[in-house]
């Protein structure tokens, strides 16, 4: 995001004391909120990062970790006046409030070497619990402090607490603010933690964003539900870094427990097997949409529905008795089916016929109270008519 700063740019994340007060409150979605600010850090195109307290806790540990592997330099700090001298005339300090959790960098756009205050109307802003400037406006919890003002801190007490004190010091040297629309409040787009809205409100709030661009581009019903499990129980795994192996391992172990069902003629068990496995696999792409470095993961998803593809044909080819070709021609034509291309105005139940999982549900329901073959026959030919019929002009 260096596009957004052109100035040679460093953060600061002030962390509460190891132990002390707020400290049980800082988890969010399984992550450290400083983790979360050391993110917003990286998309400012923050080169170094400074982080002023924490007492070597849990949280500071987690910060700089989280900061070095995005290759952020890290400095950790006992008090304010090591700012001064360390940030150059000539570049940009972005300063977090400690409860806050940045989720836009629309604040920083074009900010040249003045530096920026964003801002809030003043009344929504103080009745959310953000810091009163004046009587139009509310500190917004993140600002851009140039260099030359940063150094004002050695004529305020050590002890001084950093954001606030350099607030002030922005505001006094003239540094422009930005205001924010009042919206962010109110929906959720900019929480300011620990101000007795429970956390696990601000984690519902911000995961039923973040999904909501992934079902509004056509999202079927595994990934309705997956992300509805996720909002449910498990705002967690964001932080666990085990969570997208566990749920891929799960898959395919799924995924050979059908094709064992299926060869032992266990027809409608091996397709209700491979539901839950397409259902393991998007519920790792889903978790990878909340984790920063998964790009890679989310651009092969497709690939790994292969994987329930795959499954699909095995259980297919062992649920037919005959030749091999009979037993091998169902599978095909319901694989196909599944793969042919929605037409670009599908919508409701035709854009979601390629949705591994209750595809695969409607194949053991139906192999229960058939057989195997008259499933996949009955299926295919609704994919295919499906498939078909909107390109019949």
């Amino acid at each position: 995001m260096s596009d957004l700063l052109p100035f040679n740019r460093l953060a600061l994340i002030c962390l509460p004391a190891f132990g002390g007060e707020g400290a049980p409150a800082r988890q969010v979605l399984g992550r450290w909120l400083g983790e979360w600010q050391a993110d917003h850090a990286v998309d400012c195109g923050c080169s170094a990062l400074f982080i002023l307290g924490g007492g070597g806790g849990a949280e500071a540990i987690a910060v700089r970790q989280a900061a070095e592997q995005q290759g952020l330099k890290v400095r950790e700090i006992a008090t304010p006046h090591a700012l001064a001298g360390a940030v150059a005339p000539g570049e940009l300090l972005l300063v977090i409030q400690p409860q806050v959790l940045p989720s836009s960098l629309a604040w920083a756009e074009g900010t040249d070497h003045r530096g920026l205050v964003s801002v809030f109307p003043s009344a929504p802003g103080v009745e959310a619990g953000f810091e009163r400037i004046d009587l139009g406006r509310a500190w917004a919890g993140v600002m851009l402090v140039p260099g030359h003002a940063v150094n004002r801190l050695l004529e305020l007490p050590e002890d001084v607490e950093a954001a606030p004190a350099l607030l002030r010091i922005a505001l006094q040297a003239g540094v422009p603010d930005r205001r924010l629309p009042e919206a962010m409040i109110a929906s959720g787009d900019w929480p300011l933690l620990g101000r007795g809205v429970p956390v696990h409100l601000h984690e519902e709030k911000w995961l039923l964003r973040r999904f909501a661009a992934e079902v509004g581009e056509g999202g079927g019903l595994t990934t309705r539900l997956c992300h509805w499990a996720l909002r449910r129980w498990g705002a967690s795994l964001p932080g666990q870094p085990a969570a997208i192996p566990a749920a891929l391992g799960a898959g395919v172990v799924l995924t050979a427990g059908a094709v064992a069902a299926a060869w032992y003629g266990l027809g409608a068990a091996g397709f209700a097997l491979l539901a839950l496995a397409a259902l393991a696999l998007e519920a790792a792409g889903a978790v990878a949409s909340l984790q920063r470095g998964r790009e890679r993961f989310r651009r092969r998803l497709p690939l790994l529905r292969r994987v329930i593809d795959a499954g699909l044909l095995a259980c297919g080819y062992l649920g037919v008795e005959g030749r091999w070709f009979r037993q091998a021609f169902p599978a095909l034509v319901l694989v196909l089916g599944l793969n042919l291309p929605a037409a670009k105005d599908a919508k409701g139940w035709q854009a979601a016929l390629g949705d591994r999982a209750p595809v695969a549900a409607v194949l053991a329901g139906l192999a229960l109270v058939t057989s195997p073959e008259v499933a996949m026959m009955l299926v295919s030919t609704l994919l295919l008519v499906a498939r078909i019929w909107p390109h019949r002009g």
